[in-house]
């Protein structure tokens, strides 16, 4: 008699399942997809720009091909390279000259002759640039040509048109940093939006990224004292990087590290040594010339009380800048085939007003 009871009971059991699967899913409300907002420009947008933009700006902007001497056989030669270098870094400077002091306040407030000593000071510092970059340049070319002699199968012509790319570009990023997130309170430049990978790649070595991040929640004024003695640890790397590029990639000095038994030498590697240290005499000139030009004058409407921190910032940037370029020239020195540079493209990751604003207005 126990079969009705069993019968009964799997009964209920399938009107359950049954019940369980009928009922209606809950309804969660769907999340409309936030909108996409262009995170950079694009060509056109970045064409129509280039067509407005002025001073160093422009010079940004200009298609690296215009300038390299490796694709373009009418690429420009030094000459031209350096007239619209002078001619931009001269324009921003006119124009914040102009907007600053013409202004009737400011002239009541400073004076004429301030105002006159103020851009004197100001159009010197960039003129000192001008010459500074191009000297280096200069002593930099005569480098690789005495470093291509000791190689017999490298093409001197090769050779040069790619380190004037290598070249070029060094001082447009050097101007990218300086227009850019340098806090340079007088030139025009490219905004980068934050949340690509930026164009300029100067990695902070461990250590010395400890020390700045220590110090970055301090005040100003112990921010300065952080990047200064960071600015001095990284001019030891400099010029330990310079030591090493001479006794090792030169003069085989360093023989237990590269397992060779002898150091060698020749005339013409003496010359490429002499030639070496030439142009790296020529680059601190420029890097000097360039931390001067970056905040060339201060007054009561000309500066603040950040213009410290951001200068000393900015030559940290530069020895980041002259680090990344002596690894390029520890890897052609003494004659190796230098490698060939990829150009950049200093838009590439530009913001745009949109992603700005979206970024306002993200909670938090």
């Amino acid at each position: 008699m126990r079969v009705f009871p069993v019968i009964l009971f799997s009964f209920l059991l399938l009107a359950c399942d049954n019940k369980e699967e009928s009922a209606p899913a809950p309804q969660v409300p769907a999340t409309p997809p936030a909108p996409q907002l262009p995170r950079t420009c694009t060509k056109e947008e970045k064409a129509a720009l280039a067509r407005q933009a002025t001073g160093i700006e422009k010079l940004l902007r200009t298609d690296s091909f215009e300038y390299d001497c490796s694709l373009n056989k009418a690429a420009w030669n030094d000459d031209e390279f350096f007239r619209r270098y002078a001619e931009a870094l001269n324009c921003d400077m006119e124009s914040f000259l102009k907007e600053t002091f013409e202004d009737e306040h400011v002239i009541e407030t400073l004076g004429a002759e301030e105002i006159a000593d103020d851009s004197a000071t100001a159009r010197k510092s960039i003129s000192a640039l001008v010459n500074a970059a191009r000297d280096a340049y200069t002593a930099a070319l005569a480098w690789c040509t005495a470093n291509t002699q000791l190689n017999s199968s490298l093409n001197n012509e090769d050779v040069l048109a790619g380190f004037r790319l290598l070249l070029r570009q060094r001082l447009l990023q050097d101007l990218f940093i300086l227009s850019g997130g340098s806090q340079c309170y007088w030139c025009s430049g490219i905004s980068e939006n934050p949340d690509l990978e930026s164009v300029v790649k100067l990695p902070m070595p461990h250590f010395e990224g400890c020390i700045l991040e220590r110090a970055a929640g301090g005040e100003t004024p112990e921010y300065m004292k952080y990047n200064s003695l960071v600015t001095g640890r990284l001019e030891n790397l400099v010029k330990s990087y310079r030591t090493f590029i001479v006794d090792s990639c030169y003069y085989n000095m360093i023989h237990t590290l590269v397992g060779l038994d002898q150091d060698t030498t020749s005339p013409e590697t003496d010359n490429a040594v002499k030639a070496f240290h030439a142009a790296e005499c020529a680059w601190d000139t420029y890097q000097k010339a360039i931390a001067t030009a970056h905040a060339p004058i201060y007054n009561s409407f000309v500066g603040g009380s950040g213009t410290g921190e951001f200068n000393t910032r900015f030559q940290v940037d530069m020895l980041l800048s002259q680090m990344q370029y002596l690894g390029y020239i520890a890897k052609s020195a003494a004659g190796s085939p230098p490698a060939s540079p990829e150009p950049i493209d200093f838009t590439a990751s530009e913001d745009t007003p949109e992603a700005a604003e979206e970024r306002n207005n993200q909670p938090g």
